[in-house]
């Protein structure tokens, strides 16, 4: 009798350990539109780069960087080395200078690159070699993290396909909220600069709720853009468009404050307080409204 027992808790233990992995990795989603794996800039199918920054914004030398970085990173590697000889910067700070402005790029074109968090550097001669820090041991559970992203994504999806652009907008500030934690202990974490820390209901710093919020917002319809900046300290958000204007919007304000009756919670919808905030590269985005917020107030 107890074997009968044990054997129907193992099948109902069973049964249940497969529905879960299949609702949370495997059940079929509605697909983001905009992904081509044709593309060089396509990483994953939780977004889509259109690749802006580098067409648009990086000379040939940033270029060349960037496209060895991020087939790097891809592939998951621990370092490269790359020889400045073919470069046209002539010493080590210029150097350096081309491979911050190639980081900058990469954080704002593929806030899919789950892993990635950032990279040091060490000159010897005219080589420079690019040691990568990760959040993810390897690509595996990069692998794993995606297809359980793709699900809580499409859940968000499903949630505001009815919704206006404003009440979109203000879905994702709440969401963020409510599903991560501004991480004020352990800051220079390589893990909580990464989306996977926010979708997975861990703490996070600005570089990952930047990065989050941009998938989502790709993934609902929201035209939206990664900056870095300055708030004070080094810092990360995003502008989002509406109603033919684009304002800023941090994310970080609602993981910090969490609580809605605050009434710092809905600063990083504020323009007045967002006004305050500097960006890196100014001119790698349109004007943004001084005034007005994203929300009902």
């Amino acid at each position: 009798m107890n074997f009968i027992k044990n054997h129907v808790f193992l099948t109902i233990l069973f049964i249940i350990c497969v529905v879960v992995i299949y609702w949370n990795f495997f059940r079929p989603v509605s697909r983001n539109e905009l992904i081509d794996k044709n593309s060089k800039f396509y990483v994953n199918d939780i977004y889509m780069s259109d690749g802006r920054i580098y067409n648009n914004y990086l000379s040939d030398d940033e270029k060349k960087a960037y496209d060895s970085l991020v087939k790097a990173i891809k592939k998951h590697k621990g370092s490269i080395e790359i020889d400045l000889s073919s470069y046209s910067c002539s010493d080590n700070d210029e150097c350096t200078g081309i491979m911050q402005n190639v980081y900058d790029a990469i954080f704002v074109d593929h806030p899919e690159l789950l892993s990635f968090s950032t990279f040091s550097m060490m000159f010897t001669d005219k080589k420079v070699k690019i040691s990568f820090v990760y959040a993810l041991p390897a690509r595996f559970f990069d692998f794993i993290g995606e297809r359980k992203i793709e699900r809580e994504i499409d859940t968000i999806k499903n949630n505001t396909k009815n919704m206006s652009d404003l009440d979109k907008i203000q879905y994702v500030y709440y969401w963020i909220s409510s599903n991560s934690k501004y991480d004020d202990v352990f800051t220079y974490s390589s893990k909580n600069q990464s989306i996977y820390s926010v979708f997975f209901g861990d703490s996070a710093v600005c570089a990952a709720y930047a990065k989050a919020s941009q998938v989502i917002f790709q993934n609902i319809g929201i035209k939206s853009y990664i900056v870095t900046g300055n708030s004070g300290e080094d810092h990360a958000w995003n502008i989002v468009y509406y109603d033919g204007n684009y304002y800023n919007f941090d994310s970080t304000v609602a993981a910090s404050i969490q609580n809605k009756d605050s009434k710092f919670y809905y600063d990083g919808l504020d323009q007045a307080f967002l006004d305050t905030y500097s960006f890196d590269h100014a001119d790698w985005y349109p004007e943004v409204m001084k005034e007005g917020n994203l929300i009902f107030w």
